[in-house]
């Protein structure tokens, strides 16, 4: 596998926008230390942030340049702590065998990446090419060596379903257990292909940051949670009753999940309703 686009995307992408979120942690709390000496005036910007920290919520003045997320302040530094982690080791020790699509800021650039990486190496059209998805028999980025590694493609974990499962042995979709809310999705091979389209006999699973499910357009047109769609297999017998044009309505997403605390932060995949607790616990 060739992974010649992802230093460039690390060096061009990553490296900025988490230095810019360091930068703004440590700026805004040196402020709010100097404002509660009396040292300078206590700005509006600066009580919101202080009454957000006495709430464990994150502050305004930390979200505006950080990844989206939806858990407290608690979690959401333990969460900033494991992604510094995971960027350190890749940085450090090279390539990680499998990444961990929860942790990035902008995962649809990570996965556009691999596909230009893709048309340069096979001399083809970038706009021809889409993903395809299999589920491997490994849980987690852990369990991948470098043999299975594949020759195209990347391989990703950090996501998990939300009010289904995938059932292992028949390599399904199926409901969830009574009382299991998130499930883990094992590692899934996104791997680029030409000309290619989703099965429409495969659930179309809508992949998300956050199991919000909402989010705004961007500067550059894409939409701030949606990532993108990924096909899972699932049993006739869920979905015999709904059109495949409705079946949103029937699963949940696939959630990509960035992360799971008391409260409930994501990179989802709708599939039965993407982290982007991406294992983050």
């Amino acid at each position: 596998m060739d992974y010649h686009f992802l230093p460039s995307l690390t060096e061009q992408s990553l490296r900025p926008r988490f230095n810019t979120l360091g930068k703004e942690i440590r700026r805004t709390l040196e402020e709010l230390r100097k404002a509660l000496k009396g040292l300078v005036v206590m700005s509006e910007s600066l009580e919101s942030m202080f009454i957000a920290l006495g709430n464990n919520m994150v502050p305004g003045l930390w979200a505006r340049v950080s990844y989206l997320s939806l858990k407290p302040l608690g979690a959401w530094k333990d969460d900033y702590i494991r992604r510094m982690a995971f960027f350190k080791k890749w940085s450090h020790t090279g390539l990680p065998t499998c990444f961990w699509i929860s942790g990035f800021f902008f995962p649809q650039g990570f996965l556009t990446g691999a596909l230009q990486n893709h048309a340069r190496r096979y001399k083809c059209a970038v706009d021809t090419l889409s993903f395809g998805f299999t589920m491997r028999v490994m849980e987690s980025a852990e369990d991948v060596t470098a043999a299975n590694v594949p020759d195209d493609g990347v391989l990703v974990d950090g996501m998990f379903l939300e009010g289904a499962r995938w059932d292992r042995k028949q390599k399904k979709l199926r409901l969830g257990y009574p009382g299991q809310l998130l499930s883990p999705v094992p590692v899934i091979h996104f791997r680029p292909m030409e000309d290619y389209t989703l099965p429409q006999e495969d659930y179309h699973c809508p992949l998300y940051k956050t199991n919000e499910r909402a989010g705004v357009l961007s500067t550059t047109g894409q939409s701030t949670n949606f990532i993108r769609e990924a096909a899972c297999r699932s049993l006739k017998m869920l979905v015999s009753f709904v059109d495949f044009s409705s079946a949103a309505d029937a699963f949940p997403p696939l959630i990509l999940l960035a992360q799971v605390s008391a409260l409930l932060e994501t990179l989802i995949i709708p599939a039965v309703h993407s982290s982007f607790l991406g294992r983050s616990q």
